[in-house]
This record gives C-alpha cells, sequence and structure tokens, in this order.
C-alpha cells in the first residue's frame, strides 16, 4: 500500500489589518480560518481508511497532514488546498510543503504541484517531534531519542561521580 503525505503550513497573513483589537487575536483567527478552510475540504476527500474511517489529513495548531494513497488524489486535495486558502485571503507556503512516500519498496517518486511549482519530495519529515520515513519504521525516531536520553544523563554524570551517598545516588536515578 503506497501512503502520500504531504505536509503543509499556511502562511498567516495580515490578519488583523482591519481590526482594532491587540495583537494576540491574530492566533485565534487564524486558527478559526484553518478549520472553516478543512470543513471545505470535507469528508468525500479521498484519504486512508482506518477502522472503517476516512482520514485525509491531522493537523495540530498551523500544521498539517494530507494522507491519500494515490499520487492522483494526493495532487488533487492540495490543489483544493491551495484554491480554499486563496478563498479565505491566504496562501499555502510551498517552500515549506514538502511530500512523503511511505512505501515497504522504497525510492518510489511523487511528484506533486502547486499551482504549477513542483512540491519538494524528502526522504523524511520531523513532525511533531517524532521522525517520519519513506520505509514507515519509527527505528531512527527510536534511536534518536535514545540518543538524547543519553546525552541529558550523561550530562548530570558528574552528580554520580560526586561524594554522595550511595542511597541518595539511588534515589536520583530513580525520579
Amino acid at each position: 500500500m503506497l501512503e502520500s503525505i504531504c505536509s503543509c503550513e499556511n502562511q498567516e497573513r495580515n490578519l488583523e489589518k482591519n481590526l482594532h483589537s491587540k495583537r494576540n487575536t491574530a492566533p485565534i483567527l487564524f486558527n478559526l480560518y484553518t478549520e472553516f478552510m478543512m470543513r471545505e475540504l470535507d469528508d468525500k476527500a479521498t484519504g486512508i481508511i482506518i477502522g472503517g474511517q476516512n482520514y485525509n489529513n491531522i493537523r495540530y495548531a498551523d500544521d498539517a497532514v494530507f494522507v491519500c494513497n494515490e499520487e492522483q488524489s494526493l495532487q488533487q486535495v492540495i490543489q483544493k488546498i491551495a484554491d480554499i486558502c486563496r478563498s479565505y485571503g491566504m496562501e499555502m507556503n510551498v517552500k515549506k510543503t514538502k511530500t512523503l512516500v511511505i512505501s515497504k519498496s522504497g525510492n518510489t517518486s511523487c511528484n506533486i504541484t502547486v499551482d504549477n511549482t513542483p512540491v519538494e519530495q524528502v526522504a523524511q519529515y520531523k513532525y511533531l517531534g517524532s521522525l517520519i520515513t519513506e520505509d514507515g519504521k519509527c527505528d531512527m525516531d527510536i534511536k534518536t531519542r535514545i540518543g538524547m536520553a543519553k546525552d541529558t544523563f550523561l550530562k548530570h554524570k558528574e552528580l554520580l561521580k560526586g561524594n554522595i551517598s550511595l542511597q541518595t545516588k539511588k534515589l536520583m536515578l530513580n525520579c
């Protein structure tokens, strides 16, 4: 099964341009705009079926991932999102948009464009702190997290080497 994932960030235009309120309203308006834009995409847009439910996007704040089984379906979804963004006075940032093909066979190309501008295809992508790779495995992500934990632990090795009782050292390790 071939899954294409496109991660996009919508570039925030000056939403408070016509507002007479403080700056903290812009993120709220941006979230409202993106919610209404995603509703226009609707559940009928092709995605992947998991447990009988169709999923075509995963969102958090201003990050969105669009998921499809076929390149043509992803192209239609991405173009529809770009059109919806324009209708709300926003634009999709093509430079920050990436495509990632997840496949067991690997090295599968995907030619997605936004208004005839090609979208870069990558072999791996970090989304919400997790590394997603084209083989769909999480080995690299696990190794990265173990390395980060090891580095953090080694920063505190002086505490364990110091003139501290064994009981206190055990308490520190159990925290």
